[in-house]
């Protein structure tokens, strides 16, 4: 329903942010190798924050097979797919950060490049020109950096939110569990398997958590 919503709703500004994102390729002629590394970035982000709650769930299973049923597969599988779709928005926010962060550094490195070679020119009015052109483009980032926070800010809210309740719920899980073992309460008994499963997914929400705080404070820095 939120993807729904933010597709209908936001679509004039996504297509917005895409057309900026147009004009700054087009004005530093990237080949498709050159987009190589925000690419191979973006493939990593979707598998790690898609692919790794389908594979602990499918590994849990593996492991308790004996537990499940088809009533409970089915279950687990509903919710994964809502899992999944639910940070999809995420996923967009974070793939839009990504490539800022790809063209912001570019820029930097190619301004302060131009500047070394102006003053060492004598203020020549080509690279001039140069610096001013890249002046526009990081100002056009900028602008898109902004488009992007203003867009999704409040859209990143529920899965933020989502990943915090499930990383809570998987500590008081573990912690349950280990106060269980260690006073041998008689109803509880914690297999080797819990372990290993129930650490697997307080890695897997903390990674989702890093990743949206780190490429966020990395496109702000850069911008600033």
């Amino acid at each position: 329903m939120l993807n729904l919503y933010f597709a209908i709703r936001r679509r004039a500004k996504f297509l917005l942010i895409l057309s900026g994102f147009d004009e700054i390729h087009n004005f530093f002629k990237f080949s498709g190798a050159g987009l190589d590394k925000p690419r191979r970035l973006v493939q990593l982000l979707i598998f790690s924050i898609c692919i790794l709650a389908w594979a602990i769930t499918l590994l849990d299973i593996a492991i308790k097979h004996q537990k499940f049923n088809m009533s409970s597969v089915m279950s687990s599988v509903k919710y994964l797919i809502v899992a999944t779709a639910l940070p999809s928005l995420g996923t967009q926010f974070l793939s839009f950060s990504i490539l800022i962060l790809f063209y912001l550094k570019h820029i930097n490195n190619k301004i302060a490049e131009s500047k070394s070679l102006y003053f060492a020119c004598g203020k020549n009015k080509n690279v001039s020109k140069q610096i001013d052109d890249l002046r526009v483009a990081h100002n056009k980032l900028s602008e898109n950096a902004r488009l992007v926070n203003r867009v999704y800010g409040i859209y990143l809210l529920l899965p933020l939110s989502y990943i915090s309740i499930h990383l809570q719920m998987d500590f008081f899980e573990i912690i349950r569990n280990i106060i269980n073992y260690t006073t041998e309460f008689p109803y509880e008994s914690w297999e080797g398997t819990e372990w290993f499963i129930n650490i697997m997914w307080i890695f897997n929400e903390i990674n989702k958590l890093c990743t949206y705080f780190v490429v966020s404070y990395l496109v702000s820095t850069e911008v600033n």
